[in-house]
């Protein structure tokens, strides 16, 4: 129990710093609103991760077919999730990480650690669907 509850804050301050890096990045170019790019950035990492999941046990798993409504189910229940990644969030963000060392470099971290990321997904997905191309070959 503990430890479940302890992963789930962790994954929570997780997003929560990735949101507040996002929109420093688009204030710092200029936005006025910087944290509305910051959500979008949290709302989109929460959709690959979750349609990532569901693509390898639905499909990949359990050899089904993946109905857009699923797809659309997540993408709505992610875009009211990011309703908590608002203006205020993001001034209470910023207070907290003012003092913080090395700011530019975590920045980058982040930025590098989400495109890592991307990267990860898509080549997985593109190798199982290679290797389900191949089954016929293999067996």
């Amino acid at each position: 129990m503990f430890i479940s509850h302890l992963n789930s804050l962790e994954m929570k301050n997780l997003f929560y710093y990735i949101f507040y890096r996002a929109s420093k990045f688009y204030e710092d170019w200029g936005e006025k609103n910087g944290y509305i790019g910051g959500s979008v950035v949290v709302t989109g990492s929460l959709c690959l991760i979750i349609l990532s999941i569901i693509v390898v046990l639905l499909h990949y798993s359990f050899n089904e077919e993946i109905n857009t409504n699923i797809i659309w189910v997540i993408v709505i229940i992610a875009s009211i999730l990011s309703l908590f990644f608002r203006k205020k969030k993001y001034e209470e963000l910023a207070e907290k990480y003012k003092d913080e060392k090395n700011s530019k470099l975590k920045g980058w971290f982040v930025f590098f650690l989400r495109c890592w990321f991307c990267y990860f997904v898509f080549r997985f997905h593109a190798f199982m669907w290679l290797l389900g191309r191949c089954k016929d070959l293999i067996v």
